[in-house]
């Protein structure tokens, strides 16, 4: 019976399942249903490049109009979805301390299941493109894939000691790019043969999946012996479980909550000192909690603008590719855009592997794989922009091998400058750069 099980991966694993193929599939659905609105094409296929082939300048401005109506319905549906995720992000985070890390994975497990089901209606009885932006709207608001990993990491917090949490921490987000990767090559080859319905339902069914997994969770600690050495039974766990209950329910009903978080965020980013677990502003000199960074401001704006700059262009980057491979001169199939976001979310597993290559080998500095993850994103970039075939898409998808190693980068670095007790109210501020 699934009752009971205390791994949160599967649950990961299937919602990671259902969110990248959904948002690949919407985006070649757009596509498509604004090309049949203005007469593009008259077919049903999903192959969008035959009628230019011999382009004339109607054909060509034809096209022109398309790419702009589909880049318009692109930023109606992902506008109000960043800034809806933005702060559910926040909200829904900080609530996993008070309702229960189970309770908070509902949250972008249910969004992903509900925005499955309206995309599986639109394609069949094809309503309208404005269910999408409700979809925007659905997806931001239930946390998304940040809330999800942020919630799971939480809960592996809870149940696995400290030295057997990296380990887990990286099979967690291998779950993610697993399941995401293989899911959407899958539905892309299925998407070609038989059109959007089946992989639809297929992914709904993913996440109905997680869903089940999700009711099942069980919370808490794992039976055995603490850190401390203390026997952990099941009146412990109740004991600990009532404990967090209370002190969640002092927090929520002062306004303390909210005001704190926003005067330690301020101290984080305006005070050099670092913070101890018992609450001490210690001097440099102490040595009851890491004080070695002495100018920490400095280096915590750096990494919180330059993570903004990233992911601005990362996310910009990556909010119109679906479209730019369908479009002409490229033509991609749904085979294509399937392999090749498949192999781009995949290949996030080899991320440990190339870190210990350049630790190794090179013996590179983190700041030195750092600088060079950063330039195979601006490679990444270069060749998407020259790209004229599908050999060229894949020489740059390639080069995320290396790119991917940036945000599990920054993280580290910024683990050196804050204590534990911190590191919750820098990514206060520094995930909402994360959302898309």
């Amino acid at each position: 019976m699934l009752r009971q099980h205390t791994y949160v991966e599967p649950i990961v694993f299937f919602t990671c399942a259902c969110t990248y193929s959904y948002l690949t599939m919407e985006s070649e659905f757009v596509y498509q249903f604004v090309s049949q609105s203005h007469n593009f094409t008259t077919e049903e296929s999903v192959i969008y490049c035959r009628v230019i082939e011999n382009a004339t300048i109607s054909a060509s401005k034809q096209a022109r109009i398309v790419a702009e109506d589909v880049s318009r319905w692109t930023k109606m549906s992902t506008v109000p979805r960043a800034i809806a995720n933005t702060i559910s992000v926040l909200v829904i985070t900080s609530w996993s301390d008070v309702i229960g890390r189970r309770n908070a994975l509902l949250f972008p497990v249910i969004g992903a299941l509900t925005c499955s089901v309206l995309l599986m209606i639109n394609i069949y009885f094809r309503i309208s493109l404005y269910i999408y932006v409700v979809c925007g709207v659905i997806y931001g608001a239930t946390g998304g894939w940040t809330t999800l990993i942020n919630v799971g990491s939480a809960h592996l917090s809870d149940i696995v000691k400290e030295k057997d949490r990296g380990q887990r921490y990286t099979i967690l987000e291998v779950c993610s790019a697993l399941g995401g990767g293989l899911t959407v090559i899958g539905t892309g080859y299925w998407l070609h043969q038989y059109g959007f319905l089946p992989p639809t339902i297929f992914v709904g069914c993913c996440a109905a999946l997680a869903l089940l997994f999700t009711i099942s969770l069980r919370t808490g600690f794992r039976k055995g012996i603490t850190e401390s050495g203390e026997d952990i039974t099941e009146a412990t766990v109740l004991k600990d479980e009532g404990r967090r209950k209370a002190s969640g329910e002092k927090r929520a009903s002062t306004f303390k909550s909210i005001l704190s978080q926003l005067r330690e965020v301020y101290r984080i980013y305006t005070i050099n000192k670092i913070k101890c677990e018992d609450g001490d502003l210690p001097d440099v000199n102490s040595g009851r909690c890491r004080t070695r960074k002495k100018k920490r401001v400095w280096r915590l704006w750096f990494y919180l603008i330059a993570y903004a700059i990233y992911m601005a262009a990362v996310d910009g980057f990556d909010l119109f590719m679906t479209m730019f491979l369908v479009s002409y001169p490229l033509c991609f199939t749904p085979e294509l855009v399937g392999a090749r976001s498949g192999i781009r979310d995949s290949i996030m597993i080899f991320s440990p592997l190339v870190i210990l290559f350049f630790r190794k080998v090179p013996r590179f500095s983190d700041q030195s794989i750092l600088l060079c993850a950063i330039l195979g994103r601006m490679a990444n970039c270069v060749v998407m922009f020259l790209a004229t075939n599908a050999t060229h898409v894949f020489i740059g998808t390639a080069f995320g091998i290396v790119s991917s190693l940036t945000t599990p980068l920054i993280r580290a670095q910024v683990s050196n400058l804050v204590s534990p007790t911190e590191q919750g109210m820098y990514y206060f501020v520094s995930e909402p750069s994360e959302n898309n």
